[in-house]
């Protein structure tokens, strides 16, 4: 917190048991407005699926959770934004053509269990879709 934007700074962070130190550029956290009309813009480019999710692409396998809807099933299930999704019931997802012929198949009142990756450690997750 005695930091500020344009100054350097050192993190440390731990992968795979082991610490490493990352030399960090700190940039200007943008203010309360500039946020709020950059996550009405998101809103507008795309409706939240049946659970509740606005999802992207990654580079890798699954898709990463972009956007939560509060209340939501995927909420209330223990979903976040920034979760990677790689797969739903024991289907590899790699893209968001998987992902949404995948939540196509499954109503309201149906269980969906997804295998997330959050912070680097994998984990499931199962809930009734309401």
């Amino acid at each position: 917190s005695d930091k500020y934007p344009g100054k350097k700074t050192t993190i440390t962070v731990i992968r795979e048991n082991k610490k490493k130190k990352i030399d960090v550029m700190l940039g200007q956290r943008p203010d309360d407005d500039s946020s709020s009309s950059t996550n009405q813009n998101s809103n507008k480019s795309a409706e939240f699926d049946l659970i509740g999710l606005k999802i992207k692409n990654t580079n890798l396998e699954g898709v990463k959770v972009i956007e939560v809807e509060p209340n939501s099933s995927a909420y209330r299930g223990g979903i976040r934004s920034g979760d990677i999704i790689e797969t739903i019931g024991r289907r590899i997802i790699n893209n968001d053509s998987d992902y949404f012929d995948m939540i196509k198949k499954y109503d309201k009142g149906d269980t969906i269990m997804l295998r997330i990756i959050r912070n680097g450690n994998p984990t499931y997750l199962a809930f009734t879709i309401n």
